[in-house]
């Protein structure tokens, strides 16, 4: 049997682990731009005179660049460990992102900035910090990765709110260089006083002190850093379905959130109520990260997904209604925020317990391939439907139907495998 104080020990020792990453992530390269882009599309093409498509554009070249340099930070980080890639990153990534200020009348210098900002502040996103709290946390892993990504829920929550005051007040471009400073002032201190990799004979030495029990002795001997390497996980059929599931997942989440801001304005929303309803996503993605965290120890993943995916779709077709009411809006967003707040949760999670934590690093990257490609080319195709057909509509069409889509795909797979999943009795 799993103690209460088998449980609790995960996070009296991984604790500062927990927070670093926490506050990591939530001010690394994952959330920044994701909650923020969509703020700066309006002042940009109004500075311009570039089209949305255009400008949503970036985000591709972004994520296509963050696609090809991940696997490479996943073995950097299974070499390295978190600490050390994770406070490179965290520097380099603040003092990019200050550089936007300086972007120029050619929408290439847009492109380039971001593609320079993503293979260079790659360590910076959530695939460092997950493997942090992944390799502190076994039986409760689940809520610590609702915990740790959390972290997003706060900057969708606040950066919004944040980013908008700046533009109003100093102006678009001052408003890059003092993001990027609030950034590292934050960050940067928490994780180089906090960030630890653990030990990992240390960290089996407590797991066995702490079983109260010939049985929880047994358990614990085969949990750590087990697991397949990448050749063998690309062989299973599980490494595919994973892939295809949170595909559709992240093209439909990633495609919504940067354009929700323009497409609350066309509706006859004012920009500083766009942004308000965009931070109640960060509510709702904190609600989500909880929630889904605790599930995933409880409840098999598949079965969380299915729960938290598929009502994103009455979010599309709310979106899709010429005239929206606040209650409408409010609705639409809080459910998109249970969605958002559920896939890097279950990304995590997935990986971890259905190939193991010895190659997670590596393993996590080629994944992330599929769900950043996704994410490249979302915001994009959203951006460009606008252009040539006026509205958002078509494409929230075909997004409403791959949010039943997904979690119908990843129902497919099967039970983890025993020596990667750790039941909670």
């Amino acid at each position: 049997m799993t103690t209460a104080v088998n449980r609790g020990g995960e996070f009296r020792r991984g604790w500062k682990a927990l927070l670093a990453s926490s506050v990591g992530v939530g001010c690394g390269l994952t959330a920044v731009p994701f909650y923020t882009f969509g703020i700066f599309v309006l002042p940009l093409q109004n500075e311009f005179g570039w089209s949305r498509g255009e400008i949503q554009l970036a985000i591709t070249f972004y994520s296509i660049a963050l696609i090809l340099v991940s696997p490479l930070v996943g073995r950097l980080l299974d070499a390295q460990g978190a600490r050390k890639v994770g406070l490179a990153s965290m520097a380099i990534f603040a003092t990019l992102f200050s550089c936007l200020a300086f972007v120029a009348s050619s929408v290439w210098s847009l492109y380039l900035m971001w593609v320079v900002i993503a293979i260079l502040s790659a360590g910076s996103t959530a695939i460092t910090y997950t493997r942090a709290v992944s390799t502190w946390f076994d039986r409760r892993r689940g809520i610590a990765l609702g915990l740790m990504l959390a972290g997003t829920g706060l900057t969708a929550t606040l950066m919004p709110l944040y980013v908008t005051w700046l533009i109003e007040t100093v102006g678009w471009r001052w408003t890059y260089p003092s993001v990027g400073a609030t950034i590292f002032l934050i960050a940067f201190p928490v994780l180089f006083f906090f960030l630890k990799d653990p030990n990992r004979v240390q960290v089996r030495e407590a797991e066995l002190q702490m079983a109260s029990s010939a049985e929880d002795i047994i358990e614990n001997i085969g949990s750590g850093m087990d697991g397949v390497s990448l050749r063998d996980a690309v062989k299973s059929y599980r490494y595919w379905i994973i892939a295809l599931g949170l595909f559709f997942v992240s093209f439909s989440v990633s495609g919504i959130i940067p354009n929700l801001v323009p497409m609350l304005t066309d509706k006859g929303f004012s920009a500083t109520d766009a942004a308000e309803f965009a931070a109640l996503i960060g509510v709702m993605v904190v609600s989500g990260r909880f929630l889904a965290g605790f599930l995933l120890d409880y409840l098999w993943a598949p079965v969380v997904a299915f729960v938290f995916l598929v009502p994103t779709t009455l979010t599309c077709l709310l979106l899709i209604m010429d005239s929206m009411s606040p209650a409408g809006v409010t609705l639409a967003v809080a459910l998109l925020g249970l969605a958002a707040g559920a896939e890097y949760d279950l990304l995590a999670y997935l990986v971890g317990r259905y190939f193991g934590m010895k190659h997670y690093g590596v393993i996590y990257g080629t994944q992330f391939v599929f769900f950043g490609f996704a994410a490249a080319i979302g915001p994009t195709v959203f951006g460009y439907t606008y252009d040539i057909t006026g509205s958002y509509d078509a494409v929230l069409y075909v997004t409403a139907a791959l949010m039943i889509a997904a979690p119908s795909v990843l129902l497919t797979l099967r039970i983890p495998p025993a020596a990667f999943d750790r039941p909670q009795t």
